[in-house]
């Protein structure tokens, strides 16, 4: 009988040198090591890659003793790991379509392979870690200090077996992930890809979309629990998507009902942006009380999780401003309305915060989302509501009712109209085709060039532009998603706005847009 120890380490590390990559980011180092038992001079380490894990690092480090043992021969593995001995165990007569649902298939499969070839009889024996034991000690220590080995191990699939003949890859790297989920995922992040390089998304600062992503999720799925919480995020949702019904956005979708829309609480003759709810006269005494209660909200938070050596209101409050301003009309302060009346906040702001009260990165997010959320609360309160009873009130005295609102917009008609009279010319020139025993497909085909109004060489110039322009937006979303697929893969992390709930939060947005 031959006996090893095995183990294996997952850690994270932020390397010194990040280039262009997101400095936030998140990378993971992951070692394997075994040694035979008692003979801590027969041991070996290796660096691991891809698909990070610590049952993954479990597994390789089982694997690579399973290498060196002698054929027909039992083995006796002592890890700390119960998973990995869980999935060695029960891998057993499972079809290939079976295993490929699970995540480390290729490393199972190889162990599963090794043994039957080997012809051993594996015992895999579970022990605790940090327990004492000299020699799991020592291989744990082995697995740690994996980054000054220059092994690696590198899992291919270049053999198979009657249960696997084949095994699926991204970019030559083997998914060893739920097929189906990993496909989902891949779908999932081309949309986010794709939504991330919309024109309402071009922001000049960065924008800390976790924020915005844990703001949303709060009344999401089962954290809705109320109609009130219900509203609540479709008001968020349409801040997010701009979808709020401000003058601007009337104009644009009932230019005949709307076209002399103004502000209508102060009556100044002033178009009605995002911008003018900070700077209309009506809401100059409102934007202070917003203020107040935004700091009196948020007070409790910060001395619940804050390291401050002074937690007293007081205090809090003097570092509060270095946050959202001393006035309600200082620059600071209007920023941060600015990008809170579309659910964001600015990365820079996230930093300070970070740096005067001492939070944690997770505490960070849950806190400015709470700030966040307490902005978009009381605005909806003092000035969204009282400005849609105005707007209701100027509807009423120009006798604008609801069927108003909901009829067609004059290009529908027309959109409709055309497609009509389309259908109905084409099925005349079949009905005349088939009465002059003409051919449909030689109908199609005949082409009238008399009528032609544009240059031939024009047309195919601009036709030459439209297509390169989407051609190159293509090919810059799929290396967008391309790049964040391989940074899921190597260090199982995302980047702010491929967060995986965005699929969900695009979802949202678009049922709002059917509910509106």
């Amino acid at each position: 009988m031959v006996e090893y120890y095995t183990d294996g380490s997952l850690k994270p590390s932020t390397p010194t040198t990040m280039g262009k990559q997101d400095p936030n980011l998140v990378y993971t180092d992951m070692g394997a090591a075994f040694c035979v038992n008692n003979e801590p001079a027969l041991s070996a380490q290796a660096n691991i890659s891809l698909w990070p894990s610590s049952i993954r690092s479990e597994l390789v480090a089982i694997f690579l003793a399973l290498l060196t043992g002698p054929m027909n021969a039992k083995i006796k593995i002592y890890t700390d790991s119960q998973s990995a001995i869980y999935m060695i165990n029960n891998q057993y007569n499972k079809s290939g379509r079976k295993l490929l649902k699970q995540s480390n298939s290729l490393i199972l499969l190889k162990i599963d392979i090794l043994l039957q070839e080997k012809k051993m009889d594996l015992v895999l024996v579970k022990v605790k870690g940090h327990s004492g034991d000299v020699m799991n000690e020592i291989v744990d220590d082995l697995a740690k200090n994996t980054s000054n080995s220059r092994c690696y191990f590198n899992n291919r699939f270049n053999y198979s077996n009657r249960t696997i003949r084949f095994f699926p890859i991204f970019k030559q790297i083997p998914i060893e992930y739920n097929l189906r989920k990993f496909i989902k995922t891949l779908m999932n992040t081309r949309v986010a890809a794709e939504w991330s390089m919309l024109k309402t998304n071009g922001h000049e600062i960065p924008i800390a979309w976790n924020i915005t992503w844990n703001l949303i999720h709060r009344y999401k799925g089962f954290n809705c629990i109320s109609v009130k919480k219900h509203w609540h995020l479709i008001f968020i949702i349409k801040l997010f998507a701009k979808l709020l019904p401000i003058g601007a956005t009337l104009i644009q979708r009932k230019p005949n009902i709307y076209k002399d829309f103004v502000c209508p609480r102060y009556n100044d003759n002033k178009e009605e942006d995002i911008y003018h709810f900070i700077e209309c006269d009506a809401n100059k005494d409102l934007w202070p009380i917003i203020k107040n209660r935004m700091q009196d909200d948020v007070i409790h938070i910060i001395q619940k999780w804050s390291n401050m050596e002074k937690n007293t209101p007081k205090a809090i409050r003097e570092k509060l401003k270095q946050i959202l301003g001393s006035q309600y009309d200082n620059n600071k302060f209007i920023d941060f309305c600015l990008l809170a009346l579309e659910a964001k906040i600015n990365t820079n702001l996230s930093k300070v915060s970070k740096q005067l009260f001492g939070f944690l990165e997770s505490k960070n997010i849950l806190f400015l989302a709470s700030l966040l959320d307490s902005f978009i609360i009381h605005f909806k309160e003092l000035i969204w509501l009282p400005r849609c009873n105005a707007t209701i009130a100027w509807e009423k005295d120009r006798n604008i009712e609801r069927k108003d609102k909901l009829n067609k917009s004059e290009y529908m008609d027309r959109y409709l109209k055309f497609c009509h009279q389309q259908g109905k010319q084409s099925r005349q020139d079949k009905h005349s085709a088939k009465k002059n025993d003409l051919p449909i497909s030689q109908k199609d085909q005949t082409v009238v060039l008399d009528d032609i109004i544009f240059e031939l060489d024009t047309v195919q110039s601009e036709n030459s532009m439209n297509e390169n322009f989407i051609l190159s937006k293509c090919y810059r979303m799929g290396k967008k998603a391309h790049d964040q697929m391989c940074l899921l893969i190597s260090n199982n992390w995302w980047y702010s706005w491929a967060y995986k709930k965005t699929k969900n939060i695009i979802d949202n947005v678009i049922a709002d847009l059917i509910i509106t």
